[in-house]
């Protein structure tokens, strides 16, 4: 038997691939210099898109391509899996958002180069809704030559050595993210480790007077968090000035902060000049009795708030007593948090006062404070007559067991009563 060896050593019988597949994979390879796609076939498009390299240029990628597909292979290939349904099921935009949210958290003033970012606010600047910063560095410390070189820990931590330096700009991005909806902002650090200074968690006068500037021209802003940022009263007092009169400012969260007194009744002016706000969080600051009835003051004339967090501050009785009064009034009010705020049985009677004739009250937590056994039963009696609150909370209040299953049982009859209305409602 005869047989033919081909010349060619790796010659196969395998079918030569068609010219339409051989188009189709020199489109990709050569997409980088030469983006071919819209006048592709819709069948055609799909196949590209498939076989794309996920680390393409913005520059080519960002206005041509919409597939949902392609932006979900390039967020996985970066930062793994997310849930999409926090951005509307919009793989574009999560990749944008969180991409530029690296570039501004690792962004060096004085040290890194404003072009690349400017770069990127350019080409994703429109589709940005939403940032979260989660951290924002100071300039590099530049070592100063000392005569004594040794130093003992109470020296590297004395007025002399205390370094303050201004972060990031907000104002560069206005003209670039028309669109942002929400902003979080954290004047601190994550993951410095052993390289721990008091100045990298400083949120600097000049910071303040940036941000006062730049939050008024964003103007379809409706979320606004600056937390954990060692945020004074005087620094409070000028963002909130510069926020007083936003059209469309729905949440406010100034939590883990320094808010004292002076800057309850800054809100309080807020909250009264025909404000829009929804939802405001002034948990764990240095609040007392005297901002918090400015607050209530407030909360009497105000008709947009639903959501007030004032846990962790030092509101005390008078404080507690302030806020009840005015919700004797105000009829929009329908989730307050006072826990932990050395709040004792003494109020017991204005809060029983707000559970017998609050009828948009939904949610109520006093949580960690003092409310004692007698108190606890004065709320299960005025709760009888109360058919709309759904959630009392009284953990670690020296309230019985018995008292709150008790209590427990009639918030969940007031909720199932919601639930058979509800359904009524959308049945007929």
């Amino acid at each position: 038997m005869r047989r033919t060896i081909a010349e060619d050593s790796e010659w196969n019988l395998a079918t030569i691939p068609d010219l339409t597949k051989l188009c189709l994979s020199s489109i990709v390879k050569n997409f980088a210099n030469n983006p071919v796609l819209k006048d592709l076939l819709p069948q055609h498009q799909s196949k590209v898109l498939e076989e794309l390299d996920v680390k393409l240029p913005l520059s080519v990628t960002a206005n041509l391509i919409e597939d949902q597909g392609y932006w979900k292979r390039c967020f996985i290939s970066s930062w793994g899996i997310a849930d999409e349904s926090l951005y509307d099921h919009d793989w574009k935009r999560m990749y944008f958002e969180k991409n530029l949210e690296g570039h501004i958290e690792n962004f060096i003033p004085g040290t890194t180069d404003p072009s690349l970012l400017n770069e990127t606010l350019k080409l994703s600047g429109k589709f940005i809704k939403r940032l979260e910063i989660k951290q924002l560095l100071p300039p590099i410390k530049v070592p100063q030559q000392n005569l004594n070189d040794s130093f003992s820990d109470c020296e590297s931590d004395s007025e002399d050595n205390i370094f303050v330096g201004d972060h990031f700009d907000i104002n560069i991005l206005v003209k670039f993210v028309p669109c942002l909806n929400e902003l979080s902002l954290y004047y601190g650090v994550q993951k410095c480790g052993m390289n721990f200074e008091w100045n990298l968690f400083e949120f600097t006068m000049r910071d303040c007077s940036l941000l006062a500037k730049a939050l008024p021209l964003f103007s379809q802003l409706t979320l606004f968090q600056l937390s954990k940022s060692k945020v004074d009263d005087v620094k409070a007092r000028v963002i909130i000035k510069s926020i007083i009169d936003h059209p469309t400012l729905k949440t406010l969260d100034f939590s883990h902060n320094k808010l004292g007194d002076k800057s309850a009744r800054a809100m309080g002016k807020l909250l009264n000049n025909h404000s829009h706000l929804v939802k405001l969080d002034l948990k764990d600051n240095h609040i007392s009795g005297a901002g918090a009835a400015a607050i209530a003051y407030a909360i009497e004339l105000n008709s947009t708030l639903k959501f007030l967090n004032l846990q962790l501050n030092q509101l005390q009785d008078g404080g507690c007593q302030s806020i009840c009064k005015a919700l004797l009034i105000n009829k929009t009010l329908t989730h307050l948090h006072l826990g932990s705020n050395d709040i004792s049985e003494v109020s017991i009677d204005l809060l029983c006062q707000v559970v017998l004739h609050n009828k948009t009250l939904l949610s109520l937590n006093l949580s960690c404070n003092s409310i004692k056994e007698k108190a606890g039963i004065s709320l299960q009696e005025a709760l009888m007559d109360n058919s709309s609150l759904v959630d009392l909370d009284l953990r670690l209040c020296d309230v019985s067991i018995y008292c709150l299953y008790s209590i427990n049982q009639h918030l969940k009859a007031n909720s199932e009563k919601k639930k058979e209305r509800y359904i009524k409602l959308f049945t007929y």
